[in-house]
């Protein structure tokens, strides 16, 4: 197991998802709440939509470099 995970708050969007398994290069993320895992969201869950939006966003903030 992972000391000290990444997590994720349940008011957190699928965006916010997103953004941490990129940026961490996870595959699955712990949704926490006061100290508790509420649930795991993986790459999976998420269909081409969310993917191709965090893409362009990563493409504008590149460009801005």
């Amino acid at each position: 197991m992972t000391p000290d995970p990444v997590t994720l708050l349940p008011e957190q969007t699928a965006i916010d998802a997103l953004r941490l398994l990129n940026d961490g290069g996870f595959r699955h993320l712990p949704i926490c709440q006061d100290g508790r895992v509420m649930g795991i969201v993986s790459r999976y869950d998420f269909r081409a939509m969310e993917h191709a939006r965090l893409n362009e966003e990563s493409r504008f903030f590149e460009v801005l470099r």
